[in-house]
């Protein structure tokens, strides 16, 4: 049986991402991924399974209790202040609540469930 791995979406919510697209309407938000992560997890033998960026921390951390291994995919900046430092201008868009359902996930299967992790 190949081993079910989650990634992590990046998300937003600005029109632009469905209008490039040409899907869905105004005022929609939007989860997503560059499809060399799912590639990469297929080439290597697994079966992806991308992660929304769930409203409730618990709620994402029932659905990684089902996958055999996470990716952390690429994405906004995390927010400097969680590491000691400030934000400054060459920063890119922070998404906090990306940062806690990530870090959330990373430390809930490290020392919980000692699942495999890979982060970008």
């Amino acid at each position: 049986m190949r081993p079910m791995i989650g990634i992590t979406c990046n998300f937003d919510d600005r029109d632009d991402i469905g209008r490039a697209g040409q899907a869905g309407v105004s005022g929609r938000k939007w989860h997503f991924l560059s499809d060399n992560y799912i590639e990469a997890i297929e080439k290597a033998g697994g079966i992806p399974v991308m992660i929304p960026l769930y409203g409730d921390l618990e709620r994402a951390k029932e659905m990684a209790e089902r996958l055999d291994g996470l990716l952390v995919s690429g994405g906004n900046d995390i927010d400097p202040r969680r590491y000691g430092e400030r934000a400054r201008a060459c920063c890119g868009r922070i998404l906090p609540e990306r940062d806690e359902q990530d870090i959330g996930l990373v430390k809930f299967l490290l020392e919980k469930r000692r699942k495999p992790i890979l982060g970008i």
